[in-house]
């Protein structure tokens, strides 16, 4: 009878730890500690099925612990697969987040088109007459037909004052 007991009680034992071990949230040491608690629980629920045989009331109750047990693996499998699954997601919105991130960068950082590269919009243009003039998007009537020869001598500004301190006036007909 004593040994029927603490069998009992190595089954209590092993259930209770297998079910919190299946409220931790799948980590390591839950899982180790639910893989021991779970091989225990089989064995000895085996061993008590099997010495107490006579008492019907006694397999009832060691079937219910297994049917705990069982229940309790198949929930922590369950929580694994979950916590895995939101672990994946979180690591693909990380990457289009720093893919984007990455993106948005590199187009801040371009030069605006037309620029010459320089990232600068002010055209400064020498005439026939050998004159300076910069140009600037929106108040010079010719900007847009101002085309940039750096080899000539022109080049870009990106400030008016940046063009006059340098030596380059602004259009006559400049609004």
């Amino acid at each position: 009878m004593l040994m029927r007991t603490t069998r009992t009680n190595i089954v209590v034992f092993a259930a209770v730890t297998l079910l919190l071990a299946a409220g931790c949230g799948g980590g390591t040491a839950a899982q180790s500690t639910g893989e021991v608690a779970r091989t225990t629980l089989l064995a000895t629920t085996t061993s008590i099925s099997q010495d107490m045989s006579q008492s019907s009331a006694a397999t009832a109750s060691a079937r219910s612990v297994a049917e705990a047990a069982a229940s309790a693996s198949a929930r922590q499998s369950s929580e694994q697969e979950v916590a895995r699954s939101a672990a994946e997601a979180a690591r693909v919105a990380a990457e289009q987040a720093a893919q984007a991130a990455a993106e948005q960068a590199a187009a801040e950082s371009a030069p605006a088109a037309g620029s010459g590269g320089s990232g600068c919009t002010i055209k400064g243009n020498i005439n026939s007459k050998g004159e300076r003039i910069y140009h600037v998007d929106g108040k010079s009537p010719s900007d847009d037909d101002t085309v940039v020869d750096e080899s000539a001598g022109e080049r870009w500004f990106c400030s008016e004052a940046e063009a006059q301190a340098a030596g380059w006036r602004a259009p006559k007909n400049a609004r």
